[in-house]
């Protein structure tokens, strides 16, 4: 009998964990849909230039936001009840919101000459927008991982297609009223950050009935320090092994192979992170009660992601890399067509990425935060060393973009290899 309910058990996990992606990738189809149907538009208001500026802005904002809460808010869908989860809210609004002042403060000190380092010195006046951004980003996430606790997938697919739609109407509106790349950031930057009210109402409400009190958040603070003193390395170094690139590209190359490579992203590297953040929020949820409750579906749950993840991968970006720089061409016209070429380049790395980002989480599940530094680290270090290479050797963008790609996709083996470590680990220690 016992062996029967915990097949039912199964059974009817995997039947939520599939209904529960299908509502969050919906919202992350249409809002992809939306995206790439005024690409085309946008491609012909904005120049490859202004194109790498964003990029450039995209990811300074991507490498503060991401550390802004200390990743305290990782730890709210995993906490023990809802008294440590609400404290832990709390606790990562008030340091995204400490940080953000520093920011704002000390924005005169270092704009000019960081916009001048990564050579798109037009970008300094735009760099006021950063710590808004990033207190604004901050808060989406922090509410966003409130919602996935209580399991409330449909809200957090409304706002996947809202942040979409908003983006795309405003640096429609900004590209026609000839804004240029203050368009194309402000409208990210809108995007990004919509549905932070719809995310956070239900907390709101929930609030009323609660007070605060500084002994609770600091026994949160201290209870989920391991967040902070790992985590916030982690996510720090996997954002930078992401983001790095754009930088890099800008600071070598200039804006145009920047705007090039930030069109390739937006055509797929853009879809498939959101299709895998979709199963990540739905994986990290179910995972997390599995690791608790019943080892061996944690496990199996992590290894049928991954095989899923990597059949739909070969699916969509083996055909894609074959036709990519036709494709674009014709849909965003002949000067973007060495987008094509990088996404060809970049198709192994694309595939990678699909199947190890959204079971990342893993590390976190089962408290390997340190392996988790360790490995980001290292890419971080392996990014570097690429760009280095082309930099002293003077490749050509493409040949460096080659070997990043490379170089990532064998970075991803090792991090299955890692996590597969891990998982077995956990599974030994909780029986005995």
């Amino acid at each position: 009998m016992r062996a029967l309910l915990k097949r039912l058990q199964a059974r009817v996990g995997k039947y939520r964990f599939a209904k529960n992606v299908g509502i969050l990738a919906g919202g992350t189809v249409a809002g992809q849909i939306i995206i790439l149907a005024a690409s085309p538009l946008i491609t012909r208001l904005y120049s490859p230039e202004e194109f790498g500026m964003l990029a450039v802005f995209s990811a300074i904002l991507g490498l503060l936001s991401v550390i802004a809460s200390l990743r305290y808010e990782v730890a709210i869908p995993i906490a023990a009840d809802e008294t440590q989860a609400r404290n832990l809210v709390w606790l990562s609004l008030f340091i995204a919101f400490i940080i953000s002042l520093v920011l704002m403060l000390s924005l005169p000190v270092w704009n000019h000459s960081l916009a001048a380092m990564l050579k798109t010195p037009e970008l300094s006046a735009y760099l006021w927008l950063l710590p808004i951004a990033v207190f604004a980003i901050a808060s989406y996430q922090i509410f966003n991982y409130w919602a996935t606790r209580l399991q409330a997938f449909g809200i957090i697919a409304r706002t996947k297609f809202s942040q979409a739609l908003m983006s795309v109407l405003s640096q429609l509106g900004l590209g026609v009223g000839k804004w240029g790349a203050l368009g194309l950031i402000a409208g990210q930057v809108l995007g990004q950050t919509a549905g932070v009210i719809s995310l956070s109402s239900s907390f709101i409400r929930q609030q009323r009935r609660h007070a605060i009190t500084y002994q609770e958040i600091k026994r949160v603070a201290l209870r989920f320090k391991r967040f902070p003193l790992y985590s916030s390395l982690s996510a720090f170094m996997n954002n930078a092994g992401l983001l790095l690139p754009a930088l890099c590209l800008a600071a070598i190359y200039g804006p145009q192979v920047a705007g090039w490579y930030a069109l390739s992203e937006r055509i797929v590297k853009t879809p498939l992170n959101l299709m895998g953040q979709a199963v990540a929020q739905v994986f990290f949820s179910e995972a997390a009660k599995y690791a608790r409750e019943d080892q061996n579906l944690f496990r199996s749950m992590v290894y049928q992601t991954a095989r899923r993840l990597g059949l739909l991968g070969l699916l969509i970006i083996l055909p894609l890399a074959v036709i990519a720089p036709w494709l674009i061409s014709q849909v965003f016209g002949e000067s973007w067509r060495v987008s094509g070429l990088y996404i060809r380049m970049m198709s192994a790395m694309f595939l990678g990425q699909l199947i190890i980002n959204p079971i990342s989480q893993t590390l976190n599940i089962v408290e390997a935060q340190l392996t988790l530094a360790i490995l980001d680290t290292a890419r971080v270090g392996l990014v570097v060393l690429v760009f280095w290479f082309g930099y002293t050797l003077k490749w050509t963008a493409i040949s460096t973009i080659l070997f990043y790609s490379l170089g990532m996709s064998v970075f991803y083996v090792f991090y299955w290899l890692a996590t597969d470590f891990h998982v077995k680990r956990f599974r030994v220690a909780s029986h005995g």
